[in-house]
């Protein structure tokens, strides 16, 4: 659904990362892990202005590729010298890319790929679509700590953009040997049922202190419309239906909604669905009334879910989410902060994310010895 939600006032998005997490075209663009690209080649040469010197937004690719046994080299030379005889086997040659960088063809065995900068030459050039690929680091490089703020970070966190070349239709050549992405991940989570109906112990300490605080961060006594993305059983969203008119708990768990949906308090629905596709079908809320725009919401509260989803969905997610939030809107997010395994990211990675790309929405924090918790704000 796409009804015009970018048309009413929100801040100036003039700053690149919040005006590109806002455009709806980027959930066309597919996305590949990083590992999974970088082992079509041998040798990895980044062509940068500085020697030695690997550019803004490639370090993870560069990560990368050195754990998969890739070699990489630095070189300040124009990707046309880049030789085709690299004694290791295929060479890809990824460079800086302006909207009037050509594309360079260099036989069987070197392939030439140009990657986007956030602070480049082509800041406010019109994206090739059709040429757009992502990149997703592996979980240890994207969950690596984040760099002092110094320099720009990468344009998508955790991710590498890349133009890739074209065949005569325009297409890009990348795109037919990609691979699918995995199966929707709510059957793990139905699979945590198998021991018992509470499987995240939502009666413990942390639990009801986490909720407790969750609650209190939340600028206003009351609101329309609010969003539990990850509800779970839905014990969060019950609190929250003291506070509204009307809740949407959104889980991947069928078997965690049928439990939710056992005691359901007036004004509360609950939708079967995964980020990020499932926060453009949320058709249900076009039936309440709320002032001049009857699709958006008051407020969304994202607990304990965007590291299960890999840098690119959450990147996607956040901009779903604002895309979502009606003038004065509140997003909060609320993750544990501890080392994290077997999933794409870890909490302080997911909220490192946000505050980059919603920095100019960012309204607060709270850091627990357990938990972050950060609250973001469009002007009403």
């Amino acid at each position: 659904m796409s009804r015009g939600r970018s048309s009413w006032g929100r801040p100036d998005p003039a700053a690149g990362e919040l005006r590109r997490v806002l455009d709806e075209r980027w959930a066309s663009v597919p996305a590949v892990p990083a590992s999974t690209f970088l082992g079509r080649w041998t040798r990895l040469l980044v062509v940068s202005p500085h020697r030695d010197r690997v550019p803004t937004g490639l370090e993870a690719l560069c990560a990368d590729a050195s754990r998969a046994g890739v070699e990489v080299v630095v070189s300040d030379d124009r990707p046309g010298h880049a030789s085709s005889g690299s004694p290791s086997g295929r060479t890809l040659v990824i460079a800086p890319w302006t909207s009037e960088e050509p594309f360079e063809q260099h036989g069987a065995d070197v392939e030439v790929a140009h990657h986007l900068s956030r602070d480049g030459a082509a800041e406010h050039a019109e994206l090739p679509w059709s040429r757009l690929l992502v990149l997703e680091a592996s979980p240890e490089v994207a969950c690596a700590p984040h760099p002092d703020g110094s320099a720009p970070p990468p344009l998508i966190p955790g991710c590498t953009v890349l133009v890739t070349r074209r065949d005569a239709s325009g297409e890009s050549l990348d795109r037919p040997h990609l691979e699918p992405r995995p199966q929707p991940r709510g059957a793990t989570f139905d699979a945590m049922f198998d021991d018992g109906e509470d499987p995240w112990d939502s009666g413990s300490w942390y639990e009801r202190r986490k909720r407790a605080l969750t609650l209190a961060m939340l600028q206003r006594p009351r609101y329309a419309r609010v969003l539990d993305l990850g509800c779970s059983t839905g014990v969060l969203t019950r609190e929250l239906a003291g506070r509204a008119d009307v809740v949407t708990g959104v889980d991947a768990s069928a078997r965690a909604l049928a439990v939710a949906g056992r005691d359901t308090p007036p004004g509360v629905v609950w939708v079967h669905g995964e980020a990020p596709a499932v926060l453009d079908g949320l058709d249900h809320l076009d039936d309440v009334a709320l002032l001049d725009h009857p699709d958006l919401l008051d407020l969304a509260v994202v607990s304990e879910v965007g590291y299960f989803l890999t840098p690119f969905e959450w990147w996607l997610t956040l901009g779903a989410l604002v895309r979502r939030l009606a003038p004065g809107g509140e997003l909060v997010l609320v993750h544990w902060r501890h080392a994290t395994a077997d999933i794409p990211l870890d909490g302080p990675s997911v909220h490192a994310a946000a505050r980059t790309v919603l920095a100019p929405l960012v309204r607060s924090r709270h850091e627990d010895p357990d938990f972050l918790v950060d609250t973001f704000g469009v002007a009403p």
